[in-house]
């Protein structure tokens, strides 16, 4: 509860019994993930020597890179078979195939450069982090 305050100062205080209870944090991270407080606070937590909670980072856009590559992949082999099947010139169908593939290749290559910028922002986030420069709704919340 955001606006009772003696309830958000009680679901504050479980918050560790909860994530020590747990066997990993799955943190779906965003660029703004650390500048959340609570974010901030359960990660904390779970590093702590009493938790030792395993953390899991995936990064939002991750599950989209990977859904563009399992339809690329797709996508190349559906074209692969109608080649075969529509092209019988077997010069023709190469030219068509390798020029289908270059694509899917170049495709491939831009997921993976968003997938390395994602990790790359989360390396830098985490090494720039600073718990003042969260944010919170009620500045009284940093002294719960």
């Amino acid at each position: 509860n955001q606006t009772d305050r003696e309830l958000k100062k009680a679901g504050v205080a479980r918050i560790p019994k909860f994530v020590r209870s747990s066997r990993e944090l799955l943190v779906l991270w965003d660029e703004a993930y650390l500048t959340r407080l609570w974010c901030v606070y359960e990660l904390a937590v779970a590093q702590s020597a009493r938790a030792r909670t395993a953390i899991r980072m995936m990064p939002l856009g991750m599950s989209v890179t990977l859904v563009k590559l399992h339809v690329l992949i797709f996508a190349s082999q559906l074209a692969h078979r109608l080649l075969n099947v529509f092209v019988p010139q077997k010069d023709v169908r190469s030219v068509l195939f390798v020029l289908i593939r270059g694509c899917c290749f170049a495709l491939v290559a831009r997921a993976s450069s968003d997938m390395a910028r994602m990790l790359r922002s989360l390396e830098d986030e985490f090494g720039f982090f600073r718990v003042r420069s969260t944010r919170i709704s009620d500045e009284e919340d940093r002294r719960i």
